[in-house]
Parts: C-alpha cells; sequence; structure tokens
C-alpha cells in the first residue's frame, strides 16, 4: 500500500468511526429525554395522588372529630368542673384532628424559593439549621 492510499483508509476509517459515534450519542441522548419524560409523568400522577389522598384524609379527619364530639357529650346536669374537662379534651381532638393544607404540604419543587445566593442558603437545607 502507499502512502496516500494508507491515508485515504484512515481518514474512511475516522470518519466512519465518528459517524457511528454520533449515532450511538442521538441515541443515548434519545433514551435519557424518554427517561426524563416517563419519571416526569410518574411524578406528576404520584403528586396528583398524593394530593387527592391529603383531601380524603382531611374529610375522614372531620368525622373522626365529629366522633369525638358525640363521644364526648355531657348530660344537661353536667358541672362546671366536667363542662372545662370536656371542653379541653375537645380542643386536643381538634388539635389533633386539625385539616391539613393539602397544597402547602405537597407542593412541587416549582413553587419552592429559590435559593438565595447572597447569604448561600438553600431550601432543601432550611430544616437542617442549628440553633
Amino acid at each position: 500500500m502507499t502512502p496516500p492510499d494508507r491515508r485515504a483508509k484512515n481518514e474512511r476509517f475516522a470518519n466512519a468511526y465518528l459517524a457511528v459515534s454520533a449515532l450511538v450519542m442521538v441515541a443515548l441522548v434519545v433514551v435519557v429525554v424518554i427517561l426524563v419524560l416517563r419519571i416526569s409523568a410518574v411524578s406528576a400522577d404520584e403528586h396528583a395522588s398524593a394530593i387527592v389522598a391529603c383531601q380524603e384524609a382531611n374529610a375522614n379527619r372531620t368525622e373522626d372529630v365529629d366522633i369525638w364530639v358525640d363521644v364526648l357529650k355531657l348530660p344537661p346536669d353536667a358541672t362546671a368542673a366536667q363542662k372545662a374537662a370536656v371542653a379541653r379534651d375537645l380542643m386536643k381532638v381538634r388539635q389533633a384532628y386539625a385539616l391539613r393544607n393539602c397544597a402547602a404540604l405537597y407542593s412541587t419543587a416549582a413553587s419552592r424559593p429559590l435559593p438565595n445566593v447572597t447569604t448561600g442558603s438553600l431550601w432543601c437545607f432550611r430544616d437542617l439549621r442549628v440553633g
């Protein structure tokens, strides 16, 4: 083989290698995009179902409070001390079964505040502050 023939062969090999590499890279990018879109769709479905479950739990909480109100009903001749004790217990029941703010509990990352670059604090570390 003469040197020009070898050079032409090497160039053809390099061009073929680059073409195959580019096709593999494009295929990988397509696969990654498909995976990201599927994860995003699953995440949106999970978010919606979490909000629905929270709202259903709020309905159950309301029913639970109604049950406790019925259970803690006093007779008409109850003393003031008994009325005060039942009122205190009902207050604890209402605190324990307080309705949740479903939208705030299950807010998406897009609705969270952006990092504060000037102080270096990130929203994802807000619960880790000491003191």
